[in-house]
Order: C-alpha cells, then sequence, then structure tokens
C-alpha cells in the first residue's frame, strides 16, 4: 500500500503568518501608546509633570505676565497668595493648583507643606538674554502644554523675537549707531550689566554706563556719567527734566530721555518687545519697526 504524503507546508506557513501578524499588532499599539504619551512626563527646571496641570499658581509677577503671554493666562489661579518669601500655603492648598512657581526658594517648611498637598514647585531662574528667554518660555510652555504642543506654542514667540533682533542688529550695523547710556528701571535705580534690559538694549547698540554692580543711581551719580541718552520710564523722565542740576546732561540738552514702559520690558510679558522698539524710534528718528 502507498503510503500517503502528508503536507504540512501550508500549516507551518499560516501559524507564521498568524505570529507576525500578532507581533504586527502588539507592536503597533505599543506605538500607539508611546505616541500618546510624547507630551507628559515632562521635565523642565527643577521639575517633572506627569500631566497637563489644571491649573498654576506664580508667586513671580513677571512669570505671570510671561504665562499670559504665552497664551496660558487660561490656566493662572489667582488670589491671595503672599509671595515667595512669606507665602499664605493654606490659601494655596485651597486654590488646588497642580504646579506653583517661583524665583525665590520656598523655606524647607512651606515647600514639604504645599508638596504634601500634591503642589509641585518649579523654581524658575528669570533670563539675563535672549538666549536664556528661548529656553525659560520653552520651559514654562512645556510644564503647561507638553513636549511638543507647548514647545511648538514657544518656538512662535522665539522666532518672532529672533527675527526682530536679526533686524535690530542689522540697523545698527548698517548705520553704525551707538548710544552711551544709562537705563533705570525707577526712579533712583538703574540696570547694571548682565541683566536682561541691559543686555537686549547692547544688541541695539546702547551701552550702559552703570557698568559697576551698584544699582543705585541718584542725579549726582547720574551727572558724574553724563550718558547721552536715558531710557527710563515716563514719571522718572519727567522727574529728571524738572530737575534744574540735570539742565546741562548730555541727553538732557539731546534731548534723548527716551521713555517706554520698563517695567513691561522686564516682565518679558505682552507688549515688551513693542516698549523695545518704541524706545529705539526714540533713540534712532531712521529706526523703522
Amino acid at each position: 500500500m502507498q503510503k500517503s504524503k502528508l503536507n504540512f507546508k501550508p500549516k507551518f506557513k499560516s501559524i507564521v503568518c498568524g505570529i507576525t501578524a500578532f507581533l504586527i499588532c502588539f507592536s503597533c499599539a505599543g506605538c500607539a501608546e508611546k505616541t500618546e504619551n510624547t507630551e507628559f512626563p515632562v521635565k523642565y527646571f527643577n521639575v517633572e509633570e506627569e500631566k497637563a496641570p489644571n491649573g498654576v499658581v506664580s508667586m513671580s509677577e513677571t512669570v505671570s505676565q510671561s504665562i499670559v503671554y504665552l497664551g496660558y493666562g487660561d490656566r493662572m489661579i489667582t488670589g491671595d497668595f503672599g509671595d515667595s518669601i512669606t507665602p499664605n500655603t493654606d490659601n494655596i492648598i485651597a486654590a488646588n493648583p497642580d504646579l506653583l512657581f517661583t524665583c525665590t526658594a520656598l523655606s524647607y517648611a512651606n515647600t514639604k507643606k504645599l508638596n504634601d498637598a500634591g503642589i509641585k514647585i518649579a523654581l524658575v531662574t528669570l533670563p539675563k538674554n535672549l538666549e536664556e528667554l528661548s529656553n525659560y518660555y520653552i520651559g514654562i510652555c512645556s510644564l503647561i502644554g507638553g513636549n511638543i504642543t507647548g514647545k511648538n506654542v514657544a518656538e512662535t514667540f522665539n522666532k518672532d523675537i529672533k527675527e526682530s533682533f536679526t533686524n535690530i542688529k542689522k540697523f545698527v550695523s548698517d548705520n553704525n549707531k551707538n548710544l552711551n547710556a544709562v537705563i533705570y528701571l525707577e526712579e533712583n535705580y538703574a540696570a547694571v550689566p548682565d541683566t536682561f534690559v541691559s543686555n537686549v538694549f547692547s544688541l541695539a547698540g546702547i551701552n550702559n554706563l552703570n557698568n559697576g554692580t551698584d544699582y543705585y543711581l541718584n542725579a549726582e551719580r547720574l551727572a558724574l556719567l553724563n550718558p547721552d541718552a536715558i531710557i527710563c520710564g515716563e514719571d522718572v523722565g519727567a522727574k529728571l527734566l524738572a530737575n534744574e542740576s540735570l539742565k546741562d546732561l548730555n541727553a538732557v540738552k539731546n534731548k534723548l530721555i527716551l521713555t517706554g514702559d520698563i517695567k513691561q520690558i522686564n516682565n518679558l510679558g505682552k507688549g515688551f518687545l513693542d516698549n523695545i522698539y518704541g524706545i529705539l524710534q526714540k533713540a534712532y528718528p531712521d529706526f523703522a519697526s
């Protein structure tokens, strides 16, 4: 009797195909899960967020202004929260934020109390130049909006700022512009080098004459520096012009008391770039925005 030949190939083939299909499905499921979770967790400054915060509290006016400027004002919780030195932790906990921003470290006791309540604390270093500003915006946006979405939001703002300062630097270079100036943050209180406002104006050919470490700059010290221009707020500018002892100051004679919202520039929020442009247009009348 002739033995029948058994053919195992089709069956073996179907088993292999089944295993391959399973592996492909398993792999794709893994990919989908990874794609879904690419926004979070995210780590910036000193904190890691595992999910998008529903609410944030800021103990810094600068960070608050920046959050609103970057489009995340709807996540801000406002209230009587005190400040970083004497925070009202009970009010903060009652507001139930997921994340708190501060530029000054809270005490150990306050940090522990807020952490125990499930509130994470981001200790933010304020930027001193445009590169640090870019990272600062990315950090805030990423912690609130996620690795991809948040970063893309920040990069949109950073691109506009970079292009603006590229144009400013080109104008200054092409037209050989420069001014010796002082930059008043408020009355008798002027910026020193390696601060944000001083560094950004230096990109526009403005040399900060208050080049020590002393922020205090009264009328006597100002007269000794005798700057060609003074950048300040309108209230400070009015007081300087009303001071008879300063009538022979170069900046006064040159009519270069350049006023703008200096606080807004330092707060890195809405209008900070417009204020820089406005001051530069007063400094250089041929400068076009």
